[in-house]
């Protein structure tokens, strides 16, 4: 499983360690590991640019070519159906810009709500509950049948770690090095141990 840090840290360096990247960051990606790509409705729903958005996409993807492991549809916090209409309106332009494209999963949503088709990741949104949940598992499991990138957002404790985990998602993000990464970066490295094997990639 790979961690993506939210915190930008080229210092730090592990097999199992990469970066979320959002349109609201100026950082240049690291020469090094593979890294996801966050709309940021989440923090900034007024500010999103769908246009905006798919330049910021093929940028990161130039910059750092063939480690892209998806981008995120715009989403609606808590809210299912909300998400999969801003899904269906903006997954089109996301998959033209090259990315996989990755369907935000929320409280609600059932797998057969879920537009597979046109879905190339599934990443587990929603509240801290939801996230290790009986719906968001079930989803995890038929994304991973389909052979489906899954991620977990959010993942900032060693029980969220494990969690993600034990539901076999492929990679999880969090904020854990913003604040002291030089006194957390052990506890990190220690997950990144944790978590075993780094799997085959499905891109």
């Amino acid at each position: 499983m790979i961690y993506l840090s939210g915190a930008i840290l080229p210092r730090f360096i592990h097999p199992r360690l990469g970066w979320m990247v959002t349109p609201e960051m100026g950082n240049k990606l690291p020469d090094r590991g593979y890294f996801g790509i966050d709309n940021g409705c989440f923090s900034h729903p007024e500010r999103f640019d769908r246009d905006r958005y798919a330049d910021f996409v093929i940028k990161k993807i130039e910059e750092a070519p063939g480690r892209c492991l998806f981008a995120t549809a715009p989403d609606v916090m808590g809210d299912h159906l909300g998400t999969l209409r801003q899904f269906e309106a903006h997954a089109e332009q996301l998959s033209a810009t090259g990315a996989p494209v990755a369907l935000v999963g929320q409280p609600g949503l059932g797998v057969e709500d879920v537009p597979w088709r046109d879905v190339d990741a599934l990443f587990l949104g929603g509240g801290t509950a939801w996230r290790s949940g009986q719906e968001a598992h079930a989803l995890a499991l038929e994304a991973q049948r389909r052979g489906l990138w899954v991620h977990m957002g959010m993942v900032n404790t060693t029980r969220r770690i494990k969690a993600a985990q034990s539901m076999g998602c492929d990679s999880v993000d969090g904020t854990f090095l913003k604040y002291g990464p030089d006194k957390l970066w052990p506890t990190l490295h220690h997950w990144l141990e944790l978590t075993g094997k780094q799997p085959a990639l499905k891109i």
